[in-house]
């Protein structure tokens, strides 16, 4: 039953990991086409690449220590 727990409990965290990259990913992905319907801002940009911007803003929090 321990084994079943331990088991569970480090898993949580490499779930919730993927699931804020994954969220992530899909609204960074999308922005350009949600700028581009947008008559206000009109914009065409691209999509930058995901992971460079993900690591700066998930690690850049803690590098200012």
């Amino acid at each position: 039953m321990n084994r079943y727990v331990l088991r569970r409990l480090a898993l949580i965290p490499l779930v919730l990991i993927a699931v804020n990259f994954f969220g992530f990913a899909y609204a960074h992905l999308v922005q350009p086409a949600q700028l581009a319907r947008n008559p206000f801002l009109a914009v065409t940009i691209g999509a930058s690449p995901v992971l460079p911007v993900y690591f700066m803003r998930t690690c850049g929090w803690c590098c200012w220590i």
